[in-house]
């Protein structure tokens, strides 16, 4: 049923613009010759953002922000709203709203909005920096960005929204309003410098001629709850409300920007105290918003509150509304099988069923030009995200994607495919070309020096310098590249080289701590002593939860035997991992090198349960028993770990603590017997 209604959804938008298509093409002929009626198409174009739940479980949710973005697209519909059909919204809600998939809409809007046409772009979620900057006025989380490292992607930059604005109103002399919900409560990469509050006033800034409504000033928090509508934000509340004729102060049947601002000042602050949220407004104070729809107006004066309509599913309805034109079922084919290839992440491959190729087809459509740059944002927005959703997971030191780095895997080839394909798409013109580029570059010189670990080559190596620094060409700020870099010369023995791109990539992601934990184990590898130590207290103040940092401060104090430190340290990797292998086997070590021998052997009776495979574990509990004076209990366990396959002799003799062990005759007549 579903499939059916969407055929005949887009049946009709087909046979619409193949109307309008026919009119515009007539020559010499009037459309009354014609008999033709004109076709009313509404000049507002509207982008719609709401994100409640994050992707990262560092980024606090919010309850309602979805809710209140679903509310709004309902309004515009409305005749209040000016009744705007599908075709002229873009709703984002939730896991829609990536960065790439933001980005595509802000260029649908670029597409579309012509000279004295309304532009429309709302967003409630979170906005936040990471640092107090000129150049980083801030970030608007899209719902895949990561919890600390913004300037890696899955954030909206204000610059970014700031050029979009710009060329709107003053290059398209639209009339743009933006309203933003982007103050919520909540722990934040930037809350130690009030990047909540700093992102608020660069927003607050005039980009161009455009009107700004925002949920609070600067200072304070946009409060939300099920008192308002059953479940709203208090400012997406009562701003529909406002804008339903709520607000119409003179009854001339207008919204002013005047009256909503009065209407929301009136209402918000005695709904919120004890806790004050003051809603601001810049423009133009008598630029008219909205006009009333007395009938809606009528019907809805006497109520206290509105329930929501249709619920989220404004957001899976919004989703197809894309037009093409040409023959109605060749191309509705395409199309269907254009938008199948996207869901199933068939972008590129195969050669003859990706999206890409139907892309292609649909562009040679004589009549598909107003809407094919639509698919193309869409097509480019897809090979985005696969990529960033990596980006993210490393800089938030994910153990996976880790363990995917290690493995070299075969994704940041595809990476590199879909990133160069995205960027050709969207042409070097775009605001977001050079972060994609950037990213390309990135992978291609990560794909270069795994090469060169795995195959032990330092000529890969040099190869990925030359492409790392031709993603820093394209973005000085990416931090990522210059933590890769750094770690390139760390694998050149080069330390001085390592530690400053290292330092740059912390300069830029203060709060990232990878490149933190790589400016450790720098110094811990050219024993740079006095410098490590400062490192791992900025580290531990940084991060004194996750398992990467506490592993590898037990690593950096096991080095200097400070086995209790380095103990706790490891127990607290495994509070986050308490499975992983390196942690517990390293523990183990501390705890035997403390003499702790009984809880050294708890350990390793642990993993033998966890990894009851792993053979050289017969090594570590060899040592626990002969160390203890328990030569006889070492012989067992190592007869054991012989009768289950374990034959790893070099491993073993090289244990200094059984250098007398293995000069003993029952130890070489346990060797004669099992060893191969």
């Amino acid at each position: 049923m579903k499939y059916l209604k969407f055929h005949n959804i887009l049946v009709n938008l087909l046979l619409c613009t193949l109307t309008v298509t026919h009119a515009q093409q007539t020559k010499g002929v009037s459309p009354s010759e014609a008999n033709t009626a004109p076709v009313s198409l509404s000049k507002t174009w509207a982008v719609i953002i709401g994100i409640s739940d994050y992707q990262n479980n560092d980024v606090p949710d919010l309850s309602y922000a979805n809710r209140d973005a679903t509310a709004f697209a309902d309004f515009l519909k409305s005749p209040g709203g000016g009744a705007l059909d599908e075709l002229h919204i873009r709703l984002l809600i939730n896991e829609q709203a990536t960065m790439a998939q933001f980005a595509a809409a802000m260029d649908w809007l670029l597409d579309k909005v012509k000279e004295g046409d309304k532009a429309i772009i709302y967003f409630s979620g979170h906005g936040d920096v990471e640092r107090k900057t000129i150049t980083q006025p801030g970030f608007l989380l899209c719902w895949d960005a990561p919890s600390r490292v913004y300037m890696g992607g899955g954030a909206f930059g204000l610059a970014y929204l700031q050029e979009i604005v710009s060329t709107l109103s003053t290059e398209r002399k639209a009339k743009v309003i933006l309203i933003t919900d982007a103050c919520h409560s909540g722990r934040l990469a930037g809350s130690e410098i009030g990047g909540m509050q700093a992102t608020a006033a660069n927003l607050s800034k005039q980009f161009a001629n455009e009107v700004k409504l925002m949920s609070c000033q600067a200072n304070e928090l946009s409060l939300e709850g099920p008192q308002w509508g059953g479940g709203r934000g208090v400012f997406s509340y009562y701003l529909i409300k406002g804008l339903k004729g709520f607000a119409d102060q003179n009854k001339d049947g207008l919204i002013t920007l005047y009256e909503i601002e009065k209407y929301l000042s009136d209402k918000v602050p005695p709904s919120t105290a004890p806790k004050s949220q003051i809603p601001v407004a810049f423009g133009s104070k008598n630029t008219v918003i909205f006009k009333v729809d007395p009938e809606s107006l009528k019907a809805i004066l006497n109520e206290e509150g509105e329930a929501l309509s249709n619920s989220e599913s404004v957001a899976s309805r919004n989703s197809q509304a894309n037009t093409v034109s040409s023959s109605i079922g060749s191309v509705f084919e395409k199309y269907a099988a254009f938008k199948a290839a996207i869901a199933k992440k068939n972008l590129l491959v195969p050669e003859e069923g990706s999206a890409y190729q139907y892309y292609l087809q649909l562009k040679d459509e004589p009549a598909v030009s107003a809407e094919i740059n639509s698919l193309k944002s869409e097509l480019a927005a897809a090979l985005q995200d696969e990529a960033q959703q990596a980006i993210n997971k490393y800089l938030e030191a994910d153990l996976q994607e880790m363990n995917s780095r290690w493995t070299n895997d075969a994704k940041y080839d595809r990476f590199v495919r879909y990133l160069s394909k995205s960027a050709e798409l969207l042409g070097s013109s775009h605001y977001l070309y050079k972060s994609i580029r950037a990213r390309q570059y990135y992978y291609e010189g990560l794909i270069l020096r795994l090469k060169g670990d795995n195959e032990n080559k330092r000529s890969f190596y040099a190869e990925a310098l030359t492409k790392e620094k031709q993603a820093l060409s394209y973005d000085s700020s990416a931090s990522y590249a210059f933590n890769e870099l750094g770690y390139i010369y760390k694998k050149l023995e080069q330390p001085d080289s390592a530690l400053i791109n290292f330092n740059r990539a912390i300069q830029i992601s203060p709060n990232w701590v990878m490149p933190a934990i790589n400016n450790l184990n720098t110094c811990r590898q050219f024993k740079l002593i006095d410098e490590a130590e400062i490192i791992a207290k900025s580290l531990k103040a940084m991060d004194s939860t996750s398992y990467l940092t506490n592993f590898n401060l037990g690593a950096y104090r096991s080095d200097l035997r400070q086995w209790k430190i380095s103990a706790d340290h490891f127990r607290r990797s495994l509070e986050a991992k308490h499975d992983d292998r390196d942690a517990l086997y390293n523990l183990s070590y501390v705890y035997f090198n403390s003499k702790d021998y009984t809880s050294a052997e708890n350990v390793v009776n642990n993993l033998f349960q966890i990894y009851p495979d792993d053979k050289d574990l017969y090594i570590a509990m060899t040592c626990i028993k002969y160390q203890q004076g328990q030569k006889d209990e070492a012989l067992k366990v190592l007869e054991e770990g012989f009768k289950k396959g374990f034959n790893n002799m070099v491993g073993l003799e090289a244990e200094s603590v059984l250098a007398d062990f293995i000069k003993s005759k029952d130890y070489l007549d346990l060797k004669k017997r099992y060893a191969k």
